[in-house]
């Protein structure tokens, strides 16, 4: 028996997503085609890379830890009255 190929298990009828497409579009896109990733294509048809639902929810959990961190940059933390500067 024979070792299996990629060209044995590929899909041949692929799938494209435009680079212009929203992070939600591409998410609902993969859902609606039960796909986990695609090839992307600029507006002239060139190929331009490769998405995954990994890397949406990289972006997503970076996009938060990131909004997270914002918010605790803009925290202001003032010491107590009573408060010296060497128990700060």
């Amino acid at each position: 028996m024979r070792e299996l190929r990629a060209k044995d298990i590929m899909t041949k009828n692929i799938l494209k997503v435009r680079e212009d497409w929203s992070v939600h579009r591409l998410a609902e896109f993969f859902a609606e085609n039960s796909i986990s990733g695609a090839p992307v294509i600029s507006t002239d048809g060139k190929l331009v890379g490769v998405v995954s639902l990994t890397d949406i929810i990289l972006q997503n959990t970076l996009s938060e830890k990131k909004s997270h961190l914002m918010n605790l940059t803009n925290t202001i933390f003032t010491p107590l009255k009573t408060s010296t500067l060497e128990k700060i």
